[in-house]
């Protein structure tokens, strides 16, 4: 039964665009998976949601021949809302006027 709570866990995670992937893609998408017990599967996930940014890819894979894969995903596939809670808040700012001028040089 546990195990299929985390098959279907899993799979959920890994579903994402019907467009085709490039070698590349499936590739790093391979070794993310393979990788599962460390948090691959979640990095998976990401980035099957990020992968049509060419550059994404291209890193990933690059890390990947490298052999330092999960480092630089964990860097790289950040989960939105964990980076959003990071951020501080800008001050309001209040604007009465504004004014513009027009510089010449003479």
């Amino acid at each position: 039964m546990a195990e299929e709570i985390r098959r279907s866990h899993r799979q959920k995670l890994t579903v994402g665009t019907v467009r085709k992937l490039t070698k590349r893609e499936s590739e790093v998408l391979d070794a993310l998976r393979r990788a599962g017990d460390e948090g691959g599967i979640e990095l998976s996930g990401r980035f099957n949601r990020m992968r049509s940014k060419k550059s994404v890819v291209d890193t990933l894979y690059n890390a990947l021949r490298e052999g330092n894969l999960l480092e630089k995903a964990r860097e790289i596939l950040v989960d939105g809302s964990e980076e959003g809670g990071e951020r501080e808040e800008e001050p309001d700012v209040d604007l009465k006027r504004v004014c513009w001028c027009w510089l010449e040089k003479r």
